[in-house]
């Protein structure tokens, strides 16, 4: 790879040129695709000429076989024994999204295989995530025989060894990684709970050639497996596996995990099936009914930033379960119901998102703490359900590993949010001893934490931080350097083959150096800027658009003009500038009244050096 640095002008961002080196032009004769659309596919890794198909046209043919999981064949024997022999089953989830569908993919299962089957969702603040004794405690009293975890279970040790003291069946269907102790040479080794199954394909000596699918995705391969195991019908007339798809679908984009490989499968069927019927599931066409989207097409954006919110703020502000009962419910009336509550709660989730980030910030450059390369910041004001979302955005305006914490009962609770490389999980693991409990992964954690243990997780997470200076600098990468006149509806109609977008499979981001603009306006109210380009000596303009970045372009525009020539600008008097600006954008289908043309949407913009 060959990796440059470029900063024009005088900016915090870093831009990066990523070219991976292969024959360009010869994959793009081969494939029948531009010069442009092979960069990028090589930029991903993709190479030869079946994996570029396979990228291009991913297949739910394409998908493993579930049954190479290590525990799937175990898991089904039990489950399926279960349902036969009328056994009470409880389905024991999470409260974000990728709990929440997993769990109603499980339950509608179930249910339609006949078992006997109930779900429990834990109560976020006072239960906290995953397994918990009193939960286990009350499951056993209520006559349960077999617990199936989702989304959790694989660190729940002790919460399951007393489910088995207690004379329960536990599954495990988790996608976490599992607890492991070092020897005294390092080999790490996996501490497994004592279930009588585990699907989790990251557990040591696990085949399956896919490891990074989310709950919500393995749960959908069990609901194929266990269907096929008891001989019934998946794929039917009733759309029951397209609902199916649609749900693990959602919990794949919101749960952030890698689209590549059968992620990918399952993103792209899953929202051409959701396209397709939208009212398939009663209370995920409630949904999006209530946002407006029932005439719209849905992509990953409208699913990860408008439809995951809604049900996320059920489970940070009431109990998760009624976002459970919206997508299981088969009474429309109840469905409308609980989708206008489910989007009302996520503005007043918007608003205390909002209040506690401000007060976080403020609480850092109070106790001065701004400094530090690893961010805690205590503020017992921030409800703990906000805490993750508060430390992303923290993350997010300092570029450092961040950990909100606040108070909970007893103790303090913290979320951890990373940047590149900087594995949060590895470096709190190094800490552990200091922690009531912890778990999560590389770029997010959570923790429970006694008060006066505080400061020397500070210390030592600051003490211990090995990365350097240019490593805290946001970086945006792009893929290739465009002329004006490279950019075309065509080359955006290509492009969007890639979609959906998301972890590591980000949108295509293209440079253009020393633009001059013809047009260039400012609309503060909407915090917008519209620029257009044309290329050299041609009529063909080319519009940019970019949200979020008036405040940045009259930083800009003040490094190079008077006072009065800047205001001239952002207050719209004039719409020329002779200034050379360089351009940092995705390509993006413009649609607006019938008409269609490609547009930049400007991620960054630096004036020419």
């Amino acid at each position: 790879m060959r990796a440059q640095a470029h900063t024009p002008g005088d900016c915090m961002m870093k831009w990066m040129l990523q070219q991976e080196t292969a024959n360009i032009e010869l994959m793009a004769q081969t494939l029948s695709i531009s010069r442009t659309m092979a960069q990028v596919l090589v930029n991903r890794g993709i190479r030869t000429r079946n994996t570029a198909l396979r990228f291009l046209n991913p297949a739910l043919s394409d998908m493993h076989d579930p049954r190479e999981m290590k525990g799937m064949e175990e898991a089904l024997d039990i489950v399926a024994a279960s349902i036969g022999g009328r056994e009470k089953i409880v389905v024991y989830g999470d409260y974000d999204a990728d709990g929440v569908m997993s769990t109603v993919i499980l339950y509608k299962t179930l249910r339609r295989l006949g078992a006997d089957v109930v779900y429990y969702i834990p109560e976020r603040v006072e239960e906290g995530y995953g397994l918990n004794m009193t939960a286990v405690r009350g499951i056993a009293e209520s006559g349960v025989d077999l617990i199936i975890t989702s989304d959790n279970g694989i660190a729940a040790n002790a919460e399951i060894a007393a489910a088995k003291e207690l004379g329960l069946k536990v599954v495990v269907i988790d996608h976490h990684e599992p607890a492991f102790a070092e020897d005294a040479d390092g080999v790490r080794r996996d501490i497994a709970p004592p279930a009588d199954a585990i699907v989790d394909p990251k557990q040591a000596g696990c085949a399956y050639p896919f490891k990074a699918l989310c709950a919500g995705g393995l749960a959908y391969k069990f609901s194929k497996a266990l269907h096929e195991r008891l001989g019934e019908s998946f794929e039917d007339a009733s759309g029951f596996a397209e609902e199916m798809l649609s749900l693990a679908m959602i919990a794949t984009i919101c749960d952030i995990v890698d689209l590549h490989g059968e992620n990918r499968v399952i993103a792209r069927a899953g929202l051409a099936a959701l396209n397709r019927v939208k009212t398939r599931n009663i209370g995920l066409g409630a949904l999006i009914d209530a946002k407006g989207y029932t005439h719209r097409l849905i992509d990953a954006t409208a699913v990860g930033f408008i439809i995951g919110p809604c049900i996320n703020a059920s489970g940070r502000l009431e109990h998760a379960r009624y976002a459970v009962d919206l997508f299981t419910t088969e009474n429309a009336e109840e469905a409308r119901e609980l989708a206008g509550w489910l989007v009302s709660l996520n503005e007043s989730r918007r608003a205390l998102t909002l209040t506690a980030f401000e007060s976080a910030a403020a609480k850092l450059e109070q106790d001065g703490l701004t400094g530090d390369n690893v961010l805690v910041v205590y503020d017992p004001s921030i409800h703990e359900s906000v805490a993750g979302i508060v430390a992303g955005r923290i993350k997010d305006r300092y570029y450092k590993p961040t950990i909100v914490i606040t108070d909970s009962e007893g103790c303090l609770k913290g979320s951890a949010r990373s940047i590149e490389g900087y594995n949060i999980f590895e470096e709190l693991y190094k800490c552990r001893e200091l922690f009531l409990r912890f778990g999560g992964h590389a770029m997010a954690a959570g923790l429970s934490i006694e008060p006066g243990k505080l400061g020397e997780l500070r210390s030592r997470l600051n003490a211990d931080f090995a990365l350097g200076a240019d490593e805290l600098v946001p970086k945006l990468t792009y893929d290739d350097r465009l002329e004006v006149h490279d950019i075309t509806y065509e080359l955006a109609q290509e492009l969007a083959k890639l979609e959906p977008f998301g972890k590591a499979n980000r949108a295509p981001l293209f440079c253009s150096l020393r633009q001059s603009l013809r047009e260039l306006r400012v609309i503060e109210g909407k915090n917008t800027v519209i620029v257009n380009v044309s290329p050299g000596g041609s009529y063909r303009r080319v519009k940019g658009i970019s949200f979020n970045m008036v405040p940045v372009m009259r930083q800009i525009l003040s490094e190079r003009l008077t006072p009065e020539q800047t205001d001239a600008i952002m207050s719209g008097e004039t719409r020329r500038t002779d200034l050379l600006f360089d351009l940092l954008y995705e390509l993006e289908i413009d649609e607006y009244n019938g008409n269609v043309s490609v547009q930049m949407r400007i991620k960054d913009m630096k004036l020419s050096s």
